[in-house]
């Protein structure tokens, strides 16, 4: 009947061990697998504080495969023991189990699902992990997923510490972190202050304001009472020279600029920020013109150094007037006062066209600007032609003269060309074409005074002098000998006849004897 009653036992406890193996969910309590046969897959998996621990009834060489239900990535242990302890898991979450036995290579793998149990406030403690401007806490459950920040990182020397860095707006605040455990719903919540030395200086974002005087601004924790930050700089290519002031600093020049963050005794230093501050100078031009000259007249504008203008010292302009050919542009030095002034250039030839423009410079170099300087175009106003270098005159008749001159290289000034000759007791004539006058009829042998001067619509050049002859009349001359010919010769003829006369009566008269 004691062997019966023990028979009865044994057969109920083996089906009690089959009933837990037919579970579909996972206890806190002991779970075996449903894989026949029953006397080599039971196993009984248990949920305890951290982890899960597996019991193989009648094995002692397995390998256990363990993944979070759903999720990637597995964690594979083989042991030896018959029984196993697997820590450091998520609380309150679901894990999928399976065990493969290695002496019996023909059994299936057996497979349990198991949830791990809840975490209580107990089970989490600050931690002293050394990561500057991180918040730690520790605990040998997995709490990477129940803290709520997304960077979460392991502390390099213990990974049973999980850290996450706070927001910028938590610094000199007192921080609750609300920790979930999983499936279960259930949280607790941990305070921690904040101080301003978790502030990161390098994620503080400096600034600059494209306006002078030069301005930097910074977004600062906001719950931090009695931050103060100040700047210095220095020129980009003097680093090694002395640190100025905001207050110091001059436009258009390259500068670097750190900001030191201050609160009491604790000084953190930011990023260096480079900069430089380009006052957008819009010039308005006027201009006065002569035949030779060309005055501008100017005044300065700025939207972002309105200001400050009349008290830039080394804020200068040149002052230049170029024609189309691209000559060589005439520069001045520019008189400046204030934000405005006023420059002549001169040298400029009569009636050309010029491009002028007045060019901002600061410290001797010129403003950089997103448009050209402006400019104006004008013509000089008509000037004095040039002077006729030479004249070459012809008499090619004896009371004519002919007058040329070259003037293909001169310039008339103006719009009119007119050429003019004149003759003194002549009266003058006008060539409008080329520089070519006849006078006819003139005296013989006389001698005239010529001028020849060239005119615009306005003004006439210095007249070219020269004298010329007329040369005798021969005509006259011929004339007259002949009448002195004959003049002379009837007085011989006479005298001629009278001693024919005088002869022949001689003769005669000796004849007659």
């Amino acid at each position: 009947m004691a062997g019966l009653c023990g028979l009865k036992i044994l057969l109920l406890w083996a089906a009690i061990i089959s009933l837990a193996n037919c579970q579909d969910e996972p206890t806190s309590t002991s779970i075996m697998t449903q894989a026949p046969p029953p006397s080599q897959c039971s196993y009984v998996v248990t949920a305890v504080k951290f982890g899960l621990k597996v019991e193989m009834l009648n094995s002692n060489n397995f390998t256990i495969s363990l993944k979070e239900k759903n999720q990637p990535g597995q964690l594979i242990v083989q042991s030896n023991q018959s029984s196993h302890l697997i820590k450091h898991l998520k609380p309150c979450t679901e894990y999928e189990l399976n065990v493969t036995f290695i002496h019996h290579p023909d059994i299936e793998t057996c497979e349990t699902e198991v949830r791990t149990l809840n975490m209580s406030p107990d089970d989490v403690k600050d931690g002293g992990c050394n990561m500057t401007g991180y918040v730690c806490y520790q605990s040998d459950w997995d709490i990477s997923s129940s803290l709520p920040a997304s960077n979460i990182k392991s502390c390099k020397d213990d990974v049973k510490q999980f850290c996450f860095k706070p927001a910028f707006s938590d610094i000199c605040t007192d921080l609750t972190t609300t920790f979930t455990s999983g499936m279960c719903g259930a949280s607790f919540s941990l305070t921690k202050s904040i101080p301003f030395d978790f502030l990161d200086p390098t994620e503080v974002n400096l600034t600059v304001l494209n306006e002078f005087p030069a301005k930097i601004n910074s977004k600062l924790p906001p719950n931090c009472d009695n931050l103060i930050i100040d700047y210095t700089c220095q020129k980009a290519d003097e680093l090694h020279q002395a640190t100025m002031n905001l207050s110091e600093l001059e436009p258009f020049t390259d500068y670097s600029c750190t900001g030191q963050i201050k609160l009491n005794d604790t000084v953190k230093h930011t990023t260096a920020v480079k900069f430089r501050v380009d006052c957008d100078l819009t010039i308005s031009q006027q201009s006065d013109v002569t035949n030779t000259s060309i005055q501008l007249s100017w005044n300065t504008t700025s939207r972002t150094c309105q200001s400050e203008l009349p008290g830039l010292k080394k804020l200068s302009y040149d002052c230049s007037c170029e024609t189309y050919d691209k000559r060589k542009p005439t520069k001045v030095p520019a008189t400046v006062t204030g934000s405005g002034g006023t420059c002549s250039v001169t040298g400029l030839k009569p009636f050309t066209f010029y491009s002028c423009k007045v060019q901002s410079k600061y410290d001797n170099k010129v403003t950089p600007s997103t448009n050209e300087p402006h400019t104006v175009d004008r013509t000089t106003k008509t000037g004095t032609p040039e002077d006729i270098t030479s004249l070459t005159v012809n008499v090619p008749k004896h009371n004519v003269i002919i007058v040329t001159c070259a003037y293909e290289d001169k310039r008339f000034n103006g719009n009119l060309k007119e050429f003019v000759a004149q003759l003194n007791g002549v009266p003058k004539k006008v060539n409008k074409k080329n520089c070519y006058f006849e006078f006819k009829d003139l005296s013989y042998s006389t001698e005239y005074s010529l001028e020849v001067t060239v005119c615009n619509e306005h003004l006439c050049s210095n007249p070219k002098r020269d004298s010329v002859t007329t040369s005798y009349n021969d005509k006259a001359v011929i004339g007259l000998l002949v009448f002195l010919i004959i003049l002379t010769s009837v007085p011989l003829l006479l005298v001629a006849y009278k001693v024919y006369i005088t002869r022949r009566r001689k003769s005669h008269n000796l004849g007659g004897k």
